[in-house]
Protein backbone atom coordinates (compact mmCIF):
# COMPACT_ATOMS: atom_id res chain seq x y z
CA UNK A 1 0.00 0.00 0.00
CA UNK A 2 1.65 3.22 -0.92
CA UNK A 3 1.81 6.07 2.01
CA UNK A 4 -0.25 8.44 0.11
CA UNK A 5 -2.96 5.64 0.45
CA UNK A 6 -2.07 5.00 4.08
CA UNK A 7 -2.45 8.37 4.74
CA UNK A 8 -6.14 8.61 2.95
CA UNK A 9 -7.31 5.25 5.02
CA UNK A 10 -6.18 6.53 8.43
CA UNK A 11 -7.49 9.85 7.70
CA UNK A 12 -11.02 8.27 7.10
CA UNK A 13 -10.79 5.84 10.05
CA UNK A 14 -9.81 9.07 12.47
CA UNK A 15 -12.58 10.61 11.50
CA UNK A 16 -15.10 7.92 12.01
CA UNK A 17 -13.34 6.63 14.71
CA UNK A 18 -12.38 9.48 16.73
CA UNK A 19 -15.43 11.69 16.20
CA UNK A 20 -18.62 11.77 18.68
CA UNK A 21 -21.87 10.25 17.84
CA UNK A 22 -23.21 13.16 15.86
CA UNK A 23 -23.76 12.84 12.45
CA UNK A 24 -26.46 14.44 9.75
CA UNK A 25 -28.41 12.27 7.01
CA UNK A 26 -29.37 14.18 3.72
CA UNK A 27 -31.57 11.76 1.80
CA UNK A 28 -33.02 13.61 -0.63
CA UNK A 29 -33.69 16.89 0.75
CA UNK A 30 -34.41 15.68 3.97
CA UNK A 31 -32.19 16.23 7.11
CA UNK A 32 -32.37 13.51 9.89
CA UNK A 33 -30.00 14.55 13.28
CA UNK A 34 -28.79 11.72 15.16
CA UNK A 35 -27.39 11.84 18.73
CA UNK A 36 -27.26 7.98 19.98
CA UNK A 37 -25.08 5.41 21.33
CA UNK A 38 -26.51 2.18 20.69
CA UNK A 39 -25.30 -1.52 22.38
CA UNK A 40 -22.86 -2.10 19.38
CA UNK A 41 -21.09 0.52 20.04
CA UNK A 42 -17.41 0.53 22.14
CA UNK A 43 -15.75 4.15 23.68
CA UNK A 44 -12.24 3.16 24.29
CA UNK A 45 -9.50 4.92 25.98
CA UNK A 46 -8.20 6.49 22.23
CA UNK A 47 -11.17 5.45 19.39
CA UNK A 48 -14.92 5.75 19.10
CA UNK A 49 -16.77 2.67 17.14
CA UNK A 50 -19.57 3.24 15.70
CA UNK A 51 -21.66 0.47 14.13
CA UNK A 52 -24.17 2.58 11.44
CA UNK A 53 -26.41 0.57 8.95
CA UNK A 54 -27.04 2.99 5.93
CA UNK A 55 -29.89 1.53 3.38
CA UNK A 56 -30.94 2.72 0.46
CA UNK A 57 -27.12 4.75 -0.15
CA UNK A 58 -28.21 5.58 -4.02
CA UNK A 59 -30.67 8.01 -2.02
CA UNK A 60 -27.94 9.28 -0.06
CA UNK A 61 -26.11 12.32 -0.76
CA UNK A 62 -24.36 13.60 2.36
CA UNK A 63 -23.20 12.00 5.20
CA UNK A 64 -21.24 14.77 8.19
CA UNK A 65 -20.10 13.65 11.24
CA UNK A 66 -20.44 16.96 13.54
CA UNK A 67 -17.22 16.85 16.63
CA UNK A 68 -17.46 19.70 18.78
CA UNK A 69 -19.47 22.13 16.44
CA UNK A 70 -17.05 21.10 13.37
CA UNK A 71 -18.61 19.16 10.90
CA UNK A 72 -16.28 16.50 8.96
CA UNK A 73 -17.75 15.30 5.40
CA UNK A 74 -17.57 10.94 5.07
CA UNK A 75 -19.45 10.96 2.01
CA UNK A 76 -20.76 14.04 -0.58
CA UNK A 77 -20.71 14.78 -4.07
CA UNK A 78 -16.39 15.04 -3.66
CA UNK A 79 -16.01 11.40 -2.77
CA UNK A 80 -13.87 9.97 -5.33
CA UNK A 81 -13.93 5.96 -4.02
CA UNK A 82 -15.25 4.76 -0.84
CA UNK A 83 -14.27 1.00 0.10
CA UNK A 84 -15.78 -1.04 3.09
CA UNK A 85 -13.18 -4.55 1.62
CA UNK A 86 -15.94 -6.84 3.09
CA UNK A 87 -15.26 -9.73 0.93
CA UNK A 88 -15.20 -7.34 -2.28
CA UNK A 89 -13.22 -4.12 -3.29
CA UNK A 90 -16.79 -2.34 -4.64
CA UNK A 91 -16.74 1.27 -4.57
CA UNK A 92 -19.71 3.25 -2.85
CA UNK A 93 -19.37 6.09 -4.09
CA UNK A 94 -21.15 7.29 -6.85
CA UNK A 95 -18.75 6.37 -9.37
CA UNK A 96 -18.18 2.30 -9.48
CA UNK A 97 -14.29 2.18 -9.45
CA UNK A 98 -14.76 -1.49 -8.30
CA UNK A 99 -11.71 -3.60 -8.27
CA UNK A 100 -11.59 -7.40 -8.94
CA UNK A 101 -9.94 -10.34 -6.23
CA UNK A 102 -7.76 -12.72 -7.91
CA UNK A 103 -6.52 -16.01 -6.39
CA UNK A 104 -8.09 -14.27 -2.95
CA UNK A 105 -6.40 -12.44 0.00
CA UNK A 106 -5.17 -13.22 3.10
CA UNK A 107 -6.93 -12.07 6.50
CA UNK A 108 -4.61 -10.43 9.08
CA UNK A 109 -4.85 -9.37 12.49
CA UNK A 110 -5.76 -5.24 13.02
CA UNK A 111 -6.34 -3.72 15.59
CA UNK A 112 -9.92 -2.93 14.28
CA UNK A 113 -11.21 -6.62 12.90
CA UNK A 114 -9.50 -8.00 10.47
CA UNK A 115 -7.79 -6.95 7.76
CA UNK A 116 -7.00 -7.51 3.98
CA UNK A 117 -3.95 -8.40 2.94
CA UNK A 118 -3.27 -8.47 -0.74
Amino acid sequence: MKRLDKILLFSIIFVIFFSLIFFRLNLTGKVVDANYIDSTDTIGSDFISVLINLYDLPLLDKFIFNWEGREYSIYDESLILMMNFEDNVLDVSRYGHNGTIVSGVSYLDSKYGKGLNF
